[in-house]
């Protein structure tokens, strides 16, 4: 639930950046989901490897998860995770 509630924002930036970077790329990010009350947040997101080396798109991809939040069931424990995400331009489905 959680990632899905993030990947139209993840889509939104790789697309933007594939004007720029052309071609197949990853970005794996590390972040931690946190539940207060029944709100779920990402915390501590960071770009751990990546095909796109472009600052504008990593600050873009991080803001997307420190806006997003997705429903949690409340009294779980903080989950840290790394994740990549694969886009290949001009496919539907992107990231």
């Amino acid at each position: 639930m959680a990632l899905q509630s993030v990947q139209p924002l993840v889509r939104e930036c790789l697309t933007d950046a594939s004007v720029r970077h052309l071609g197949p790329q990853t970005v794996r990010l590390r972040f931690t989901l946190e539940a207060r009350g029944e709100r779920g947040h990402f915390q501590g997101s960071e770009v751990v490897e990546s095909t796109v080396q472009d600052p504008f798109v990593h600050a873009c991809l991080l803001d997307a998860f420190a806006d997003t939040q997705f429903s949690a069931p409340p009294g779980k424990e903080p989950l840290t995770l790394t994740h990549p995400f694969h886009f290949r331009p001009g496919k539907r489905g992107g990231p």
